[in-house]
């Protein structure tokens, strides 16, 4: 979940060529709860239960 999470803070960032890389980030929770918030964390819950519900159909045909 660490890779996915939709809101970063750069911590530390390296200027090349011009052009700005980002070196870490720091996960963060958003300071409110919007209905974008509300929609990711239903949408990540939806797609748990839809792996969990697959891997348990699979094992029962197996």
């Amino acid at each position: 979940m660490r890779k996915i999470w939709p809101y970063k803070e750069v911590v530390a960032s390296k200027i090349v060529w011009g052009k700005v890389h980002v070196i870490s980030t720091q996960n963060i929770i958003p300071d409110q709860f919007t209905t974008q918030i509300a929609i990711a964390l239903s949408l990540a819950v939806i797609g748990f239960i839809i792996v969990m519900a697959l891997d348990r159909f699979s094992k029962t045909q197996s």
